[in-house]
């Protein structure tokens, strides 16, 4: 019997970038939003399959935001990158997240800026 091998893990702290607050405000008897954030990290290159990456600069209203979302974007502009990623975003706080890219096309790191674009809904009232 084989054991695997541990993966090989980096981990890196990044900025946000270009981060925008829209606050949608209260409506009387309607499910309404708190503040929604969007902005983007570049998460950069990675010479591990997983990348442990802490993004930093968030101002939000609670560490337990209603939605976190983060998606992957390759800068290619026809660069032929067809690199695939997977992310999980694994703790939040109201200044910082803490998500993991993993590479499912291959087993190995990347070479690109790889960007993270996202959005996050602070909170969410049920009247």
């Amino acid at each position: 019997m084989t054991t695997a091998e541990p993966l090989t893990q980096t981990s890196k702290t990044v900025s946000v970038q270009d981060m925008k607050l829209f606050s949608l405000g209260q409506r009387s008897g309607v499910l309404s939003l708190g503040g929604v954030v969007t902005a983007f990290c570049i998460a950069g290159p990675s010479p591990a399959q997983d990348l442990l990456l802490t993004i930093t600069g968030l101002n939000l209203a609670t560490d337990t935001a209603a939605v976190v979302l983060v998606q992957p974007r390759s800068v290619n502009q026809g660069l032929g990158f067809s690199d695939e990623f997977a992310v999980q975003v694994l703790d939040t706080s109201a200044t910082e997240l803490l998500v993991r890219i993993h590479r499912v096309d291959l087993d190995s790191g990347w070479g690109q800026d790889l960007r993270l674009d996202i959005f996050i809904v602070d909170s969410v009232s049920n009247p």
